[in-house]
């Protein structure tokens, strides 16, 4: 629109070849402008009580039609404070846009669209002394074009649901496969299901992504995001970036995550590492309402508590919770409605948190560790990241750790920490460290050794003497790696497509 004109919607409308939009929704004011009146006195509802009509016109309908809505006769004319109980409470499943009234010199402003601020049902009410009708403004929602899922609509008060769902790894893998299942079998819980992703410069790809691709689910990349005004319920499971709470906003049921921990223990992104690390005997599943602007703070809607395998790796355990957190959104999706209702805000007492681990853990610090800390790191990071020492000034790689049993005349006394023994019984390396002894059957130098490979190359007597080599470089060393520098990047925020 540019500026103002001399003719009411009505007859606008009614001219020959008047565009008609997919769809609208119009201003209708309490009362007709008087006849005579000036352009800007013409502007909808100028000055009036906020009303707006809320019938959605398609395509196909009629220029005849679309005229009586305009008139008021296609619906009833409603107020912020009814546009608010008959939506979503004000939440904001679509975008809703309130035009201030200015001076009558800003007529033009006000048309045009200049000037203008995005605002809730409820936040008109507010704004406009609770929809009452006394504010000076109009209230209108907009939609965006081209798309014919992204109208207005009222959120479902129950299934089946339309969900966003945000992921990458294995551990989202699985709660992106479970939901996909329920969609294909019935339409009874889940209607539709796209997937936002992170890119990746790896060759094989995310597996949420590939995942996607091959199920033929609609797929975006972060920071783009599908029209959140489409979905009931977002989805987050080990995603790895804080959505804003414009996006959030956006769903009528907010948006869940999947967290593998008891929370308020173990926040952050990686709770399963520290769960092993840590040596915790029990852990658990719990299912938040995410929060803006901080990680795994929001309020608990589910949460189960499990016993935590005995001498079980961080992969491993990740592949039972992944299945148990599957399960429980599940569980949520079948009763949103009541398990929101039921909610409760998360302890403060008991909060710890689980930051990314650095490569400089994995190296072992054989005079400070005990062999149940070294035992319980290498279960924790070394699927993905193996345990490193130094060798004669080489960095080797420690491979199947192994409890040592009790072996006569082993003892701790006199030996100093990272020297290593070989127990031809058991085809295993004995590494002293702090108050005892950790087996290792695996060395990676150069090429990867078995226990027996690496006595004959490098601790038989013969290499010993050949090489001539001091007997204290003959043992195992702590690797000291320079801590990285975090490098200060702002996190690009999701894009609305």
């Amino acid at each position: 629109m540019g500026a103002p004109c001399s003719r009411t919607w009505r007859e606008l409308l009614l001219l020959p070849g008047t565009f008609i939009p997919r769809c609208s929704v119009c201003y209708v004011s309490q009362r007709r402008p008087r006849a005579g009146a000036s352009e800007r006195q013409r502007v909808p509802a100028w000055g009036m009580p906020a009303r707006m009509c809320t019938k959605i016109l398609a395509r196909e309908q009629s220029q005849r039609s679309f005229a009586e809505t305009l008139s008021g006769r296609g619906r009833c004319q409603l107020s912020p404070a009814e546009i608010c109980a008959k939506t979503d409470a004000g939440r904001g499943s679509h975008t809703w846009i309130c035009t201030k009234m200015l001076s009558r010199g800003s007529s033009q402003t006000i048309f045009t669209g200049r000037g203008r601020c995005q605002l809730s049902p409820a936040e008109i009410c507010a704004k406009t002394d609770s929809g009452a009708g006394k504010g000076r403004g109009i209230c209108t929602s907009t939609l965006p074009e081209g798309g014919g899922r992204q109208g207005i609509r009222a959120p479902r008060d129950k299934p089946p649901w339309r969900i966003l769902f945000f992921g990458t790894d294995d551990f989202a893998l699985e709660s992106l496969r479970m939901l996909n299942e329920c969609r294909r079998k019935s339409n009874e819980l889940i209607e539709a299901l796209e997937v936002v992703t992170l890119p990746s410069a790896l060759p094989k790809g995310l597996p949420v992504r590939n995942y996607a691709i091959q199920s033929q689910l609609p797929l975006y990349e972060w920071p783009a995001v599908a029209p959140s005004t489409w979905f009931d319920v977002g989805v987050v499971v080990s995603f790895g970036r804080l959505l804003s709470e414009e996006l959030i906003l956006k769903f009528p049921y907010g948006v869940l995550n999947v967290h593998p921990s008891y929370l308020p223990r173990w926040r952050g992104p990686a709770p399963i590492i520290h769960t092993v690390l840590h040596g915790d005997t029990v852990t658990g599943v719990t299912i938040i309402q995410i929060r803006p602007k901080r990680f795994d703070v929001g309020p608990i809607i589910m949460q189960e508590e499990f016993p935590v395998p005995s001498r079980c790796t961080a992969k491993e355990l990740e592949g039972i919770l992944c299945k148990k957190g599957a399960e429980m959104v599940i569980s949520v999706l079948k009763n949103l409605p009541r398990c929101l209702e039921n909610k409760r805000e998360q302890s403060k007492d008991g909060v710890t948190f689980a930051p990314k681990l650095s490569p400089v853990i994995s190296c072992v610090r054989w005079e400070e560790q005990t062999p149940t800390q070294i035992m319980q790191l290498e279960r924790a990071i070394g699927a993905s990241l193996p345990l490193q020492t130094l060798w004669m000034g080489t960095v080797v790689k420690l491979l199947d750790f192994v409890d040592v049993p009790d072996i006569p005349n082993l003892a701790v006394h006199q030996v100093t920490p990272g020297a290593v023994r070989y127990h031809r019984q058991t085809k295993t390396l004995l590494v002293c460290c702090k108050d005892g002894w950790v087996g290792v059957r695996t060395v990676v130098l150069k090429k990867k050794l078995s226990a027996a490979d690496f006595y004959n190359g490098y601790l038989h007597p013969w290499f010993q003497q050949t090489a001539q080599a001091p007997l204290e470089t003959c043992r195992f060393h702590t690797l000291r790696l320079a801590p990285k520098v975090k490098k200060s990047s702002k996190k690009q925020e999701g894009v609305h497509l």
